[in-house]
Parts: structure tokens; C-alpha cells; sequence
């Protein structure tokens, strides 16, 4: 239930306790009973939303660990669910990239972490596919076309409803 819903029905709830001899038993049932069905609607929703509920939780959870602050943690997720699908696509995009540079040094043997003199002979001896790898880029379309279709596969898998 949003915050403005919540505190509408708690100023209702309040201004019933405050006019109690005018207040009748079958008012406050009813007003007991909008507050349930407003709370199963929305839980109703999240349930149709599994996938993304899933995900915010996951999303939520590393927020949450990072900020160590919960409300911080939602502005975070809200900030970034305001930003357009391109922008998390080209996010994306980038670190595909860099994850791809950082493994391919690795495979030829560079120390990530600290940097050693034996990595000046090693780029000479790859120089030619170090600069192939530095000036490769990720197409976009590819990217996305990638992003699309695994959102696809995990909205088909019926086990991701569970």
C-alpha cells in the first residue's frame, strides 16, 4: 500500500477514535474492510508481478547490503527504474566490455590486482591482440537483442513463477 493510501486510512482510523460516541461498530468494519482489500490488491499485484518482485528483492537485498540503509536503498532502485531502457542497455553494455578486457588479460596471464614488471614483456609479446581487444566494443543491437531475449527466457520458464 503506498504511503499516502496507508496514511489517509490511519488519519480515518484516528479521527474515529477521537469521535467514538458518534462512531458506529458497523463504520469501523467497514473502514477495517477497505483496509484489507486494499492490502490484497496490492499484494495481489506483486504476486502477478512475480518476475519483477523476484528481482526488486534481489535488487533490494544488494542495495540494502551496499548502503546499509534500507530507505537509501529504495531511492536507489527508484533513481534507477526512472532511467530509460537505453541507458541500462549502454550500463550494461560497458560492463559486458569490461568484464570481456579484464578476463582476456587474465587469460594471458596479467596480474588485475597489482601490476608486475613481467607485464611489460607480456604486452609486448601480445601487443597486436591487446590492441585488437582495447578497440573492441560490443554493438549495442547485440546487447540488446541479448537483454531482450534473456528477459524472454526467464518470463517463459514457468519454474520462475514459483
Amino acid at each position: 500500500m503506498s504511503w499516502k493510501n496507508q496514511n489517509s486510512l490511519k488519519r480515518i482510523f484516528e479521527a474515529f477514535k477521537r469521535n467514538k460516541a458518534s462512531i458506529y461498530t458497523s463504520d469501523i468494519e467497514a473502514l477495517k474492510h477497505i483496509n484489507s482489500e486494499l492490502e490484497n490488491a496490492i499484494k495481489s499485484n506483486a504476486v502477478d508481478n512475480i518476475l519483477f518482485t523476484k528481482l526488486l528483492c534481489i535488487t533490494l537485498n544488494k542495495e540494502l547490503l551496499h548502503s546499509r540503509d534500507i530507505n537509501s536503498a529504495k531511492n536507489r532502485i527508484y533513481s534507477q527504474l526512472s532511467e530509460p531502457m537505453g541507458y541500462h542497455l549502454q550500463i550494461f553494455k560497458q560492463s559486458l566490455e569490461s568484464v570481456d578486457k579484464i578476463n582476456f588479460f587474465k587469460s594471458k596471464g596479467f596480474d588485475m590486482e597489482f601490476g608486475s614488471n613481467d607485464d611489460l614483456d607480456k604486452i609486448k609479446a601480445n601487443e597486436k591482440d591487446l590492441i585488437n581487444k582495447l578497440l573492441l566494443t560490443w554493438p549495442l543491437e547485440k546487447v540488446e537483442k541479448s537483454v531482450y531475449n534473456t528477459a524472454n527466457d526467464l518470463i517463459k520458464n514457468i519454474d520462475n513463477y514459483a
